[in-house]
């Protein structure tokens, strides 16, 4: 589930975290329109003791489409995100919303 604090580093962009339950997972990564897509784009950390992985990307405001890659090649949406869209390739992207603020709607 997508959180968001504002960077102070960075003022046009909003740190927001990225989280996914799965424990059997050896590498998880995100991508999305904000990496272009790329599936090594982004690494999550694992907690061995809980099996969540994790990740914080600067977003700029506005709207991004991703999701997460598990061991390279298993693409899947967010089941956290309350926004999906078809892909146009038979799959559903998430969708995040980000304002100047913080996450607006994930």
């Amino acid at each position: 589930t997508p959180a968001a604090t504002e960077s102070a580093a960075v003022p046009s962009t909003i740190l927001v975290r990225f989280e996914l339950v799965a424990p059997t997972a050896d590498r998880v990564s995100l991508a999305g329109s904000f990496n272009d897509w790329q599936p090594d784009g982004v690494q999550l950390t694992k907690n061995p003791e809980t099996g969540i992985w994790t990740g914080t990307v600067p977003l700029r405001p506005g709207e991004h489409q991703y999701m997460f890659v598990i061991d390279g090649a298993e693409w899947i949406p967010d089941p956290d995100a309350h926004a999906q869209v078809d892909d146009g390739f038979g799959q559903t992207n998430s969708v995040i919303v980000v304002g100047p603020r913080g996450v607006i709607r994930s």
